[in-house]
């Protein structure tokens, strides 16, 4: 049914709820800067590295625990060595990984 004078909204698109927002305009994201693949081949051969690292010290770790389980059910500790093999191989890891995620912040 077409509005008619008497029906006619007196307002319009006077009222608030009728403006249509403002857009925002947003800036365009900068392009990242290409890395060279000189770091790219260190950061995944320290990644390989520290992987094998982990593994291997893991798999120390399993086979001390199995050969001195005597020490370790009397709450001794383990031989040093393989936990600290582990540790290591994990944070080094770790670094590499963030290395690499500042390194694509940064850019």
């Amino acid at each position: 049914m077409p509005l008619t004078n008497q029906n006619a909204d007196p307002w319009g698109y006077e009222r608030e709820g009728y403006v249509e927002p403002m857009r925002v305009a947003y800036a365009p994201a900068p392009a990242a800067l290409p890395v060279t693949q000189r770091n790219m081949g260190l950061l995944n051969a320290l990644e390989s590295i520290s992987s094998v690292v982990a593994g291997s010290g893991s798999i120390w770790t399993a086979y001390a625990w199995v050969h001195h389980s005597n020490e370790v059910a009397r709450m001794g500790l383990l031989p040093p060595g393989p936990l600290e093999t582990c540790l290591f191989g994990v944070l080094v890891w770790l670094l590499v990984k963030w290395c690499r995620a500042s390194d694509r912040l940064r850019n």
